[in-house]
């Protein structure tokens, strides 16, 4: 079961993956225009590169890729390939159960939680 999906500039599709199985897979997928997997990262846990419930997902012009890793309460970084480059942890008990992420042109974040509440953080 996939939760979101985003596009790079040459047509890749990342895909987000919650735990909705048994194990569970807490990963994003990357895969080519035309479907073929090009690589998997993640899994369960709370740790750099590790997610609990993956849900939004979005991808700047450089290639990296933002991940909501929403029941840790954090924004997470990676590489194109899948290498944890940073993340971010919002306030007033950070980013728990939001569910979606976009960045503007300027490189900021916009970010939504189950409260419909939109916050911006800045890079």
């Amino acid at each position: 079961m996939s939760y979101d999906l985003a596009l790079d500039t040459t047509g890749n599709v990342y895909v987000s993956e919650p735990n909705a199985f048994s194990p569970p897979n807490d990963r994003i997928q990357k895969f080519s225009p035309s479907g073929e997997p090009l690589a998997q990262w993640g899994g369960p846990g709370a740790g750099p590169g590790q997610f609990n419930q993956p849900t939004g997902l979005t991808v700047d012009s450089k290639g990296n890729v933002f991940v909501v890793d929403s029941t840790n309460g954090r924004i997470q970084e990676f590489s194109s390939t899948g290498q944890y480059v940073a993340q971010w942890e919002g306030p007033l008990g950070g980013f728990s159960f939001t569910s979606k992420i976009a960045l503007d042109d300027h490189g900021n974040m916009y970010v939504s939680n189950g409260n419909q509440v939109v916050k911006l953080v800045v890079r």
